[in-house]
């Protein structure tokens, strides 16, 4: 039935293959970094409650995804957001994002099953052997940093070694530090250090509502960055550029303060 077919997918990560533009982790970093476009529309349009659809397919979409580096990321970002909501959205947005939450927790309390399958698809092998825990990226992590001390200054290169258990596949480290140790090494710390300060300089000086629901979804993906490969991606690359080119160069949209009244609560100096 549908179920056993949810509970397949959730435990394979929907067969954890690769799917031309990456694997299932792939995705859902895509989908984190663009979730800023969803809630950025619900504090553009506070009255348009129909909004709040998109965000509420995105959450179910992650956690039905088996991604466990995706439920942590998520779960932090969500955070995140509410506290926004809280501080800088209207009574009746409060209200929908509580009443949100409360929702998802019903069928978990109803339904004990749900909640033990989530947590034996988190757990994957047990957390005693910490490789296996994390899919064996002890073990990558341990390979990434030897490649580092043999090729110190410009890395052993993107085809240096092949995917473990997969010889189609180039090796990814599966995390943005030892990926750029191993492949790039001093030289591309440096240029990754160049690019992600002069990044939060654009949000540093361009900072307000909007750009702060941005930040937010970008930093967390630097966070799912400690678990999976973020920087070296070319597609989270693409969309980035595209996000930090708006925010720099849109002034129509940068420059204007939030229209929305501080929650009633929220006492300002």
């Amino acid at each position: 039935g549908l179920g056993a077919v949810a509970t397949k997918g959730l435990q394979t990560a929907w067969g954890n293959g690769d799917l031309g533009y990456g694997n299932i982790n792939d995705v859902i970093i895509f989908l984190t970094l663009l979730s800023a476009g969803q809630v950025y529309m619900l504090f553009k349009y506070p009255k348009k409650y129909y909004l709040w659809i998109f965000p509420s397919l995105s959450v179910i979409a992650v956690l039905l995804s088996g991604s466990r580096g995706g439920w942590v990321s998520w779960a932090a970002m969500l955070v995140l957001f509410y506290v926004l909501v809280i501080a800088k959205g209207t009574k009746e947005q409060f209200f929908v994002a509580t009443s949100l939450l409360v929702l998802a927790l019903i069928p978990m309390i109803i339904d004990k099953r749900i909640p033990l399958l989530l947590y034996r698809v988190f757990r994957q092998g047990g957390i005693k052997d910490l490789d296996t825990f994390t899919s064996f990226r002890m073990t990558l992590y341990r390979n990434a940093f030897k490649i580092f001390k043999k090729y110190p200054y410009f890395g052993a290169g993107w085809t240096y070694a092949l995917d473990m258990g997969n010889s189609n596949r180039i090796q990814v480290y599966h995390s943005t530090i030892f990926h750029t140790i191993a492949v790039t090494g001093i030289f591309g710390v440096g240029a990754v250090a160049v690019l992600v300060i002069s990044q939060l300089v654009v949000l540093v000086k361009r900072l307000n509502i909007y750009v702060a629901i941005a930040a937010i979804a970008w930093l967390t993906t630097f966070f799912h960055g400690l678990m999976d490969n973020t920087i070296h991606m070319l597609i989270y690359t693409i969309l980035t550029i595209f996000l930090f080119t708006a925010i720099e160069r849109d002034d129509s949209i940068i420059e204007q303060e939030c229209r929305v009244e501080p929650f009633p609560f929220i006492v300002e100096n």
